[in-house]
């Protein structure tokens, strides 16, 4: 950071100093300038300039504009947010605990408080099509910050003539994951809570991801049932072919939101096992994916 003190070009006519502008005002640019009389001594008190300036001379050599402080766009924290969260001993012991529990044949997870507490959830149900976590209601549950839940590993069943089938998941959020997502950012709205401090996490054996919200209100989207159950097929069908590795799962789940979700603000995070963090987004064309590394 730096300052730059603005002042004002005198000049010198025997030995009586006279401004070149000498109107309301006198000195330097502040409001404590050196009266209306224009022999008063200019204002010598530094200020820190609200606008860019060029830095020009006029024709005796006097600055007509000094530089400024520059004009930064606002700092995206959610970065810092993210590490700082990740180095939280109970969020990671979380994390972990999930971590051990992607074998198994149904979801598991956590919510957790504005309030800071997490609680454990567990009532889950699988079926031949889908694992379900069921979670509290958020227009009843106004309480609820976040979500971490899992998304198990690929497993064998049985059919109902006896033939064994392979049980293959999609290790992404779900369109389910999105909905119960956006209800806690219109609630966050609601509520007076900070949009981007919402998140969802989902472990999985393949990487675990979370979701922030970087949009606006003008952005907020909240689905039916009915809609969400749509879209649980649509997506099945839409990742048949962007399942196969981290890049085409990642790039599918992003295309999927925004194209046939219609949703925008929602920005993804790979939580790397390394403890760095990466962002994916679209690139400008929506052909691919960019991966911005976050500060260590």
């Amino acid at each position: 950071m730096y300052t730059i003190v603005t002042t004002t070009c005198l000049e010198q006519n025997d030995d009586i100093i006279t401004p070149i502008d000498p109107g309301t005002g006198g000195g330097g640019g502040g409001s404590t300038g050196g009266g209306e009389n224009p022999y008063d001594p200019p204002c010598d008190t530094s200020i820190i300039p609200s606008n860019p300036e060029s830095g020009f001379t006029d024709e005796n050599g006097c600055p007509i504009g000094l530089p400024s402080l520059p004009n930064l766009p606002p700092k995206n924290d959610l970065c810092e947010q993210i590490k700082l969260q990740r180095a939280d001993i109970e969020f990671k012991n979380k994390i972990t605990d999930l971590e051990g529990k992607t074998n198994l044949k149904k979801e598991t997870g956590y919510i957790q408080k504005w309030s800071g507490d997490y609680i454990y959830k567990d009532n889950a149900g699988a079926t031949n099509n889908a694992n379900t976590l069921s979670l509290p209601n958020v227009e009843t549950n106004t309480y609820i910050k976040g979500f971490i839940h899992t998304h198990v590993n690929n497993y064998k069943f049985l059919d109902a003539q006896g033939y064994e089938r392979d049980k293959n998941g999609i290790k992404m959020f779900s369109p389910a994951d999105i909905a119960y997502f956006m209800d806690l950012v219109k609630n966050a709205q609601t509520t007076g809570q900070p949009l981007n401090n919402v998140y969802g996490v989902m472990v999985s054996s393949l990487g675990n991801y979370q979701i922030r919200f970087t949009g606006n209100q003008y952005q907020i989207k909240t689905f039916t049932d009915a809609q969400t159950e749509t879209y649980k097929d649509l997506f099945v069908d839409f990742m048949k072919y962007r399942n196969e590795n981290v890049k085409a799962r990642e790039f599918g789940f992003l295309k999927f939101i925004d194209e046939k979700m219609n949703l925008k603000g929602i920005s993804l995070y790979r939580t790397n096992t390394n403890g760095t963090t990466t962002e994916i987004k679209l690139n400008a064309t929506k052909t691919d994916t960019d991966e911005i590394n976050c500060p260590n």
